[in-house]
């Protein structure tokens, strides 16, 4: 089988590597990002599901993200296989026509994938019941990367004339560069609102610095969606100014670029809930083996107090001052202690404090 059969069968193994053919490179690095996509999201409602049943927002929305980036990486695949990364001199039409649809559809699809991974984020912040201003924050910026996800989707649908608008004609379409770098840098700016405004919440809030450290960090990865989405930007120029154009030959880049954009947005949106619900699922595991050991604990010291009190009695001594009190508050002292263990997690997620039986009449 030749190169370009290879190129153009939908079921071949892999496109093999040459001078004139770079799409390999796409291939694979879209291949390995959405896998461990799938990966870092799998864990994330798995753990959650294993510790809570429920079912919210964040989960729903980063779990849509995750399905239309990986249709999304799919088109990526298929326009690979129709011309990406290779020159458009050596392109039949009907393969030039196969890749603009695919690549069309691919931009519309990460654009949306990464508005429910923003969304997941802003949902996780106000599932911790933050103070009223974070609170009103968070929804009015729901509020706007719903309206610039469909402001860009129907840019993006009809940037070029009816009633082919995948074909990327330059007669035909509106300055999609100009387009690309007003989504980009709207992209970073909204990311940088998901990095900021966690900060606001978590900073104020009084428990040791290096915990407040690896909450905040852990929603400050996120800086690296901006970041990647800086080198799309960069990446822009060469496809969209060469001369003569040859958008299928530079789009290696531009295309790789996006991926790990896409990718990185939803996976740094598993990043803080993925860490909290390994926490309680280490919290849960501690729970369930606990009692266990209390139970068998307490029944060894039962047996042992039985065989003292029986000794006595059969002595001549009195028992009928020997309360059960003395047991129940060594467990209710137990019981406080493990409490006190949980309660500076407690406190790292938002979880509201109760005063109980254990407090004693004072604030921790």
């Amino acid at each position: 089988m030749s190169e370009s059969d290879l190129a153009s069968d939908p079921i071949a193994p892999l496109v093999p590597l040459s001078s004139v053919n770079h799409s390999p490179w796409v291939i694979v690095g879209t291949d390995v990002l959405i896998i461990i996509t799938l990966l870092v999201v799998t864990a994330r409602v798995v753990a959650r599901r294993h510790i809570v049943k429920t079912i919210n927002w964040a989960e729903v929305t980063i779990v849509v993200a995750t399905v239309i980036g990986l249709i999304q990486s799919i088109c990526v695949n298929f326009a690979c296989r129709n011309g990406l990364g290779r020159h458009r001199v050596n392109l039949e039409q009907q393969e030039f026509d196969r890749y603009s649809k695919y690549n069309y559809t691919s931009q519309i699809l990460m654009i949306a994938a990464l508005a429910f991974s923003k969304a997941s984020v802003a949902f996780l912040v106000t599932n911790i019941q933050p103070a009223g201003l974070i609170l009103r924050a968070c929804y009015v910026f729901l509020a706007t990367v719903l309206l610039w996800a469909l402001a860009f989707i129907l840019a993006i649908s009809f940037q070029c004339s009816l009633p082919h608008p995948w074909d990327s004609a330059i007669d035909r379409c509106v300055c999609q560069h100009a387009l690309h770098i007003a989504l980009g840098v709207s992209n970073i700016l909204t990311d940088l609102f998901l990095v900021v405004i966690p900060i606001l919440m978590v900073w104020p809030i009084r428990f040791p610095r290096a915990k407040r450290c690896i909450v905040i960090s852990l929603f400050a990865f996120r800086i690296t969606v901006p970041i990647s989405t800086v080198f799309v930007l960069v990446s822009l120029s060469p496809y969209f100014s060469s001369h003569p154009i040859d958008k299928t030959w530079n789009s290696v880049f531009p295309t790789i670029a996006n991926q790990i954009m896409m990718n990185l947005s939803i996976t740094t949106a598993c990043l803080p809930s993925l860490k909290r619900f390994l926490g309680e699922l280490q919290t849960g595991l501690t729970a369930l083996y606990i009692p266990q050991e209390v139970e068998l604990s307490y029944s060894d010291s039962k047996a042992l107090g039985s065989k003292i009190m029986s000794n006595l009695t059969r002595h001549g001594y009195s028992t009928t001052h020997i309360s059960a009190t003395e047991g129940s508050e060594s467990m209710k002292g137990l019981t406080c202690n493990i409490i006190k263990e949980t309660v500076e997690y407690k406190v790292i997620h938002g979880e509201p404090s109760t005063s109980g039986p254990c407090s004693g009449g004072k604030e921790g």
